[in-house]
C-alpha cells in the first residue's frame, strides 16, 4: 500500500540519493522533514543480524505506549515473526530497495489497527549500507481515534517499492494499452508510485 507519507518519504530518499545507491545517513535533515518527524524512526544494523531503534518519532512511541530507543525492532513484531522481519530489513540494506511492510496491530483493548512501515536504506559515511529510515504510517484512521497501545504488530505484506514506468514516446502511443497490460501484470499503480508484489519473506 502506498501512502502519503511513504511517497513523501520515497522522494527525499530518491532525491538525496542523487543516482547512488542510497543516500548517506549524514544527508538526512530533520528540518526538512519537520511535519512527519514525529511518525519516522531510525533503524541501526546490529552484529546480531537484528535492527535496534536508534531513534523514534513522539507519535511512533505514543503508539507503544513507551520509549523504544534500544528496542530490536524485530521484538515489536509477532513472536513467529522475529527473523523473518529481521531477514526483510537486512534484504532492504544488502538489496539498496525501499520495501514496504502491510502490518496489522493489535492493542491492549484488542482493537485491530492496519499500518504502512516503508524502510528506506540508508548509508554511512563510508558507503557501508548500516540504517534503514521508516516510518509507522496509520491507514483509516487518526491516532486520536486507536485505543492504543499497541501490544504487537503482525507483518500481513512485503512490497518493494518502485518508481513508476516512464511516460511511452508520443510515436509509441498506439502501443500503450499493451504497454499498460504488461506493467499491471508486474505492478499496481498507487498514487506517485507503483508496489512490486513479495508476499512474506
Amino acid at each position: 500500500m502506498r501512502t502519503p507519507l511513504s511517497a513523501r518519504l520515497f522522494q527525499y530518499w530518491t532525491e538525496l540519493r542523487a543516482g547512488r545507491p542510497m543516500p548517506l545517513r549524514t544527508q538526512i535533515d530533520p528540518a526538512s522533514l519537520a511535519s512527519i518527524l514525529p511518525d519516522l524512526f531510525i533503524l541501526e544494523a546490529e552484529a546480531d543480524g537484528d535492527h535496534r531503534l536508534r531513534l523514534a518519532g513522539t507519535r511512533v512511541c505514543t503508539l507503544f505506549g513507551r520509549e523504544l530507543r534500544g528496542t530490536p525492532f524485530s521484538r515489536l513484531w509477532r513472536r513467529d515473526q522475529h527473523r523473518q522481519t529481521a531477514r526483510t530489513a537486512r534484504r532492504v540494506l544488502e538489496e539498496a530497495r525501499p520495501m514496504s511492510l502491510a502490518a496489522a496491530a493489535t492493542t491492549l483493548h484488542d482493537d485491530r489497527l492496519r499500518f504502512d512501515i516503508p524502510l528506506f536504506p540508508l548509508a554511512d559515511p563510508d558507503g557501508q549500507p548500516t540504517r534503514l529510515l521508516g516510518a509507522m504510517d496509520m491507514i483509516g484512521l487518526q491516532m486520536s481515534e486507536a485505543a492504543l497501545p499497541i501490544i504487537v504488530l503482525e507483518q500481513t505484506g512485503l512490497s518493494v517499492i518502485v518508481p513508476p514506468p516512464a511516460p511511452a514516446p508520443d510515436n509509441e502511443k498506439d502501443r500503450s494499452a499493451d504497454h499498460d497490460w504488461r506493467w499491471k501484470g508486474a505492478a499496481r499503480r498507487l498514487g506517485p508510485l507503483g508496489i512490486l508484489d513479495g508476499g512474506l519473506s
